[in-house]
């Protein structure tokens, strides 16, 4: 076996996947099948196909020579079907390409996804399986590859292909999606089988994962608080099987665990990253909290002002005020804010000026020191009135200005009366 990667873009995430340490198939049972589950941090298309002979090397597969194996290209699944096979023991090398492709269609890298699919024969006749039950998966050198019979008539089905375990409620199902957003997650997997009892699961978990050893009931729960770091991940994947005492496996399945990925939908968000304390006076999102005289309310753009502003955060905080309420009604529509590139471009129209002003605050308070955090509102004073407009400029930028001495350049913003 061998593995050539390519890499056409090097800014990109390339797609990653879990895989058990050695793929079980029956001889001669049909629909047996493996799905790689892939995910990609960039949201990438994925897509699989059959390594050729100078990217996997001995594993190389000529797409329809051997029936028994197919791939389906689009969801990335091997799948298998033993009546198509005259082997019933040895190893076979699975050799793929997984690629992730950008909107236009071009692949952005190219990686090798190797694996070793082991046929064997299940003994009905034990009560449980030990290691004498189990064949001896790497004594034969050369592993018996996959043979076309012609003519040949379907023959009847190995009693143990219709005696898999299943998997029982509450197990979730196949591919289903469970939000990590809180920054935790537990679930519980559960099996039975008709020989006996499960004695085992399975499973390639994201890092940190920890899941309990199968009770007497077929069950084991998985819990799993995602760091910060995993949290920004788009996605994660978890794939599981289940063993029982026969040895005889469930289908594979995979569910997905979705972080928050680098999305940002709103201010609290925005700031709850962002405000850090990270900054050069350690202001965090908690200090924002009753901010001065305008910044009233946990980030609530819509709150009333009290008073006149108090210092240049308190200021921040009614200019995005006012920028907010000129770009949007309630409720304020969620946007697209990538914090790794602190940029608003991603949003839709209607929410791309939210999303613009909240940016606005949160990096001018980034550096700042917080000194009016939950600000008695009985030293707040009155302020003045005056007469004002929102001004919109550079398509997705918004401000409110005092009509009587200022005016709105399209380009330039709000600038000094007669300069526009």
């Amino acid at each position: 076996m061998a593995m050539r990667m390519t890499v056409n873009d090097v800014n990109n995430n390339s797609p990653s996947f879990k895989l058990p340490p050695l793929w079980l198939i029956m001889a001669g049972c049909p629909n047996q099948q493996i799905d790689l589950a892939p995910s990609d941090a960039d949201g990438d298309n994925v897509t699989c196909r059959w390594a050729t002979a100078s990217e996997a090397g001995g594993a190389y597969n000529i797409p329809g020579a051997w029936p028994s194996l197919s791939l389906d290209t689009a969801n990335c699944i091997v799948k298998y079907d033993g009546t198509l096979d005259s082997s019933t023991s040895g190893v076979k090398p699975i050799g793929l390409m997984m690629e992730d492709k950008d909107a236009n269609g071009n692949i952005r890298s190219s990686i090798p996804v190797q694996f070793l699919a082991q046929v064997w024969t299940p003994n009905m006749a034990t009560r449980s399986i030990g290691a004498a039950n189990y064949p001896d998966w790497f004594s034969e050198k050369e592993h018996k590859d996959h043979v076309k019979i012609p003519g040949r008539g379907r023959r009847s089905l190995p009693a143990y292909c219709n005696a898999v375990p299943t998997f029982v409620a509450p197990t979730p199902a196949d591919g289903h999606n469970i939000s990590g957003a809180g920054g935790s997650v537990s679930f519980t997997l559960a099996a039975q089988s008709q020989n006996g009892k499960i004695t085992g699961f399975s499973y390639q978990a994201p890092s940190g994962m920890t899941c309990s050893t199968v009770n007497s009931a077929g069950q084991i729960t998985c819990n799993w608080t995602l760091s910060a770091a995993q949290q920004k991940i788009t996605s994660h994947s978890f794939c599981y099987d289940a063993t029982d005492n026969l040895g005889l496996v469930t289908s594979r399945q995979c569910l997905t665990i979705s972080g928050r990925g680098n999305k940002i939908t709103n201010i609290n968000e925005m700031a709850n990253a962002v405000l850090d304390g990270s900054g050069a006076n350690g202001f965090t999102a908690a200090a924002g909290k009753n901010y001065g005289c305008a910044g009233r309310g946990d980030f609530n753009p819509f709150s009333t002002t009290v008073g006149a502003q108090v210092d240049a955060n308190d200021k921040a905080f009614y200019t995005w005020k006012k920028c907010v309420q000129c770009a949007s009604a309630k409720p304020v529509p969620a946007y697209d804010y990538d914090q790794d590139s602190d940029s608003c471009a991603k949003s839709s129209a209607a929410s791309r000026g939210v999303c613009e002003c909240d940016k606005a605050l949160v990096n001018f308070l980034y550096d700042k020191k917080a000194t009016a955090t939950n600000y008695n509102v009985g030293n707040c004073s009155s302020g003045g009135y005056a007469n004002t407009a929102c001004c919109q400029y550079n398509t997705h930028m918004w401000a409110q200005y005092n009509t009587d001495h200022q005016c709105c350049d399209k380009n330039a913003g709000v600038k000094d009366l007669g300069t526009c």
